[in-house]
């Protein structure tokens, strides 16, 4: 009776722990595709290699078109009925090229911010991701009194958090309407709190924030300021594992950017930026069981056919 007892208990014990988590991944990729037709065939093919890799979901950081390419619907169109054959659930945050830089001549000469309510109608009309397996996700416009932000979303995989905050270059979009760029930035600030505050609060192992401009690129612009500091604040707090992911310059780097404000190299940050423009990769980031190094990254090239 006593064995039977201590395997029961035995039994129930080992129910109520928490499983191991296990090791997933995702894919990032941004600044794609530039030139217009002759990146599409070729992204098409990035696409079909990411859907052969099976990632959980998909990230891209923004750019999804050249900075001098007309800044259309059709445009618009095109791109998102390309990110729609994902197999798995793609996340988009917008980059400058879809609105910001849309005043140029040869971008159309258009208002940027009728651009950018274009691209919240063509992509955010609905709070789930694109991609034919379509996951919802916690968008800030339904959970707070920002509701332009549409864009900026949050979900969680496994005991993982993950974000998009809509951040652009050049310098946050600040030349182009004051008083849109200090809405989002306040908007963005508030979402980065929000993001850490929640991965905490689930007790997350990581937490994935990804946004488009390169903070670090040009130095402390004025635009980036808030967003640095909440990034910073936050990671701190949070004290685990934090990747960034940004696009913007279109030159692959992994570092540890980031600097708390007291000066020193927030450690437990990295941060991943994608290729993009000439060089259409992806990147597979493996996100690792909690004895190991929290994140493993992989290039992807386009498929073959």
């Amino acid at each position: 009776m006593r064995r039977v007892l201590f395997v029961v208990l035995a039994f129930l014990t080992a129910a109520v722990q928490p499983a191991a988590a296990a090791e997933f991944s995702f894919v990032g990729l941004g600044d794609m595709p530039y030139r217009v037709p002759a990146d599409h065939e070729p992204f098409r093919r990035l696409i079909t290699r990411i859907n052969q890799e099976k990632p959980v979901f998909s990230i891209h950081v923004g750019d999804t078109k050249g900075g001098s390419t007309p800044c259309t619907r059709d445009a618009y169109t095109i791109i998102r009925n390309d990110l729609i054959t994902f197999e798995q659930p793609l996340f988009y945050t917008p980059g400058d090229n879809e609105w910001t830089d849309c005043h140029r001549y040869r971008a159309g000469d258009f208002d940027p911010l009728t651009r950018l309510a274009m691209v919240r109608e063509i992509f955010f009309a609905e709070a789930q991701s694109l991609g034919k397996s379509a996951m919802a996700y916690e968008r800030q416009a339904d959970r707070s009194s920002h509701v332009q932000m549409v864009e900026n979303a949050l979900w969680r995989h496994s005991d993982v958090l993950f974000a998009t905050v809509h951040v652009v270059g050049p310098n946050n979009g600040r030349k182009r309407s004051k008083s849109e760029y200090r809405a989002r930035d306040e908007a963005n600030a508030d979402w980065i709190d929000h993001a850490f505050s929640e991965a905490m609060r689930m007790q997350a192992r990581a937490a994935v924030i990804a946004f488009h401009a390169d903070l670090w690129h040009k130095g402390s612009d004025k635009g980036f300021r808030k967003t640095l500091q909440r990034l910073a604040r936050g990671a701190k707090a949070f004290a685990k594992p934090v990747l960034l992911i940004n696009g913007d310059v279109h030159r692959h780097t992994i570092d540890q950017p980031l600097i708390g404000e007291d000066g020193a190299v927030l450690n437990n940050v990295t941060r991943l930026r994608v290729m993009g423009k000439s060089d259409l990769r992806a990147v597979k980031v493996t996100v690792a069981a909690p004895s190991q190094p929290a994140f493993r990254y992989e290039p992807l090239s386009p498929s073959e056919r």
